[in-house]
């Protein structure tokens, strides 16, 4: 309140700048009569992902990690010989998004989901 003028305050809110990884994750059949709900021995599907970092700051130190058990194998681009896992590190902008896609083969009988995780840090 000044010379008789009434001014309505100001609410300033401050929140603190942080990234945030969203995961897209889309299994598809590399043959159309693979049931990706029920897969059987020789079955072999693509894994597509997208990492998006949704926050306001650069996500480092991105990991994502998806592990399987030995009657499944994992192939990509970015994965030499077979393993059971698939990872990607790296670093993300904002706004910005990484699309992934690696295969899974199965080996044997299993009964297992998977479980897939992602870490990061946001760039101060």
């Amino acid at each position: 309140y000044k010379d008789g003028i009434e001014y309505p305050g100001m609410k300033v809110s401050l929140k603190k700048a942080k990234a945030d990884i969203k995961v897209t994750r889309t299994i598809k059949a590399i043959d159309e009569n693979v049931d990706t709900e029920k897969l059987s021995i020789g079955d072999r599907v693509t894994v597509m992902l997208e990492l998006e970092n949704i926050g306001d700051v650069i996500a480092t130190n991105v990991e994502y990690t998806d592990e399987y058990p030995t009657s499944v194998s994992v192939s990509s681009p970015t994965v030499t010989g077979i393993r059971n896992s698939f990872s990607w590190n790296g670093v993300i902008s904002p706004g910005a998004k990484r699309d992934l896609t690696y295969s899974v083969t199965i080996k044997s009988y299993t009964n297992y989901e998977s479980r897939p995780t992602v870490t990061f840090s946001s760039q101060d």
